[in-house]
């Protein structure tokens, strides 16, 4: 049998290419240094609003590998875990054009996650952070193979800002180290209120006590826009479903917050979850 990290490793296939501007793919760090090593076969049904994929009844049958696919304008970095710290981290060189964004020779990425890595108890995390002009966002699906897709932009995607504004693509984004003591903060609950979210929000505001803002939900993958407008900012992006919608994270008091204002408006960098339980179970 192979190793696990072996299996993750050679699972991980982006779709395409964001090569910069040049020909070469994508940097790729698959980091599974603490996988965990007790594994749940368990999937879940369809849940609903605010889950928590370690307390949720589950029916029992063989779980089935993740597959995506996601974007983001302008980067992002992707992995898995659980509740409390990512265990594979898989490092994206940003997008530089709207080619690397959108298109299907270049654009949208997709992961496959071994069953192993996806019971019900773990969770997805998209790490984003933008050039600060123009559009900002992030826009994908997820489905267990076999069953029905669960998209972006919908109740059971939480979202959480760091207030860390050091990373401004095309720069590189945080390392994975970073990543997990802000994943920390926002269970904590113990960012400033000011230059965080105070923690974790959805679509209807705080799930962490205190927190503020709201998972801001944008348009879907259905239009290609004519002009950049708050209503109607993204092209198409390439492979990915048109339901599934665009989302970002809007602060207090920012009424567009797909639209740069060429500032940390958003309180970047962003951390996106995803409990696995929420994915649909494969009937």
């Amino acid at each position: 049998m192979r190793p696990l990290r072996a299996l993750v490793a050679a699972l991980l296939v982006p779709a395409c290419a964001a090569g910069g501007n040049n020909d070469d793919s994508p940097t790729l760090i698959s980091d599974s240094s603490s996988d965990s090593a007790a594994l749940d076969t368990a999937t879940a049904p369809d849940v609903g609003f605010n889950v928590d994929a370690s307390t949720t009844d589950v029916t029992t049958e063989p779980a089935t590998d993740v597959e995506v696919i996601i974007t983001s304008d302008n980067a992002y970095s992707f992995g898995w875990g659980d509740k409390n710290q990512i265990n594979t981290f898989n490092f994206r060189t940003p997008s530089t054009t709207a080619e690397e964004i959108f298109s299907c020779t270049s654009g949208p990425e997709s992961y496959t996650i071994p069953a192993a890595d996806a019971p019900v108890s773990a969770y997805l995390y998209v790490i984003a952070w933008s050039d600060r002009a123009v559009t900002q966002g992030v826009v994908g699906q997820f489905k267990r193979k076999g069953g029905l897709p669960l998209f972006t932009g919908t109740e059971k995607w939480e979202v959480c800002a760091t207030g860390d504004g050091s990373y401004v693509a095309p720069a590189n984004g945080p390392a994975k180290d970073v990543v997990n003591a802000e994943i920390a903060r926002c269970n904590a609950g113990s960012g400033g209120k000011d230059t965080t979210s105070g923690g974790w929000v959805n679509s209807a505001g705080a799930i962490t006590p205190g927190a503020v803002g709201t998972l801001a939900i944008g348009e879907d993958n259905s239009t290609d826009r004519t002009a950049v407008t708050p209503e109607n900012p993204f092209p198409v992006a390439c492979s990915i479903d048109p339901k599934a919608r665009w989302m970002w994270y809007a602060a207090p008091g920012d009424s567009s917050p797909f639209i740069s204002t060429g500032g940390n408006t958003s309180r970047e960098f962003l951390l996106f979850r995803l409990p696995t339980a929420a994915i649909p179970a494969v009937k």
